[in-house]
């Protein structure tokens, strides 16, 4: 069953933290700014465990992509992929 926009994004909102679950408070509170490249590489491991758990429920297509990009910026400064543009 394929989710309306508006569903898809409640779902993704209600959701989105998930991927926090094993990552230290030290780390998860931190500005993006002042995570170490390490601290980062942390986090970015954690997206894709999310995506891999996410892929397992069932109904959640349009859901996944929110996920995932929820911490890109326009100008290309977020993560995981440092996205760019529209």
């Amino acid at each position: 069953m394929q989710q309306s926009q508006a569903e898809a994004i409640e779902i993704a909102a209600k959701s989105h933290d998930i991927g926090k679950i094993g990552i230290p408070e030290t780390i998860s509170h931190k500005p993006l700014a002042e995570l170490t490249p390490e601290e980062l590489d942390i986090i970015r491991t954690r997206l894709v465990d999310v995506q891999k758990i996410l892929r397992m429920l069932t109904g959640l297509d349009d859901v996944r992509p929110i996920i995932q990009i929820h911490h890109e910026n326009y100008d290309g400064s977020g993560y995981p992929e440092g996205l760019r543009g529209d």
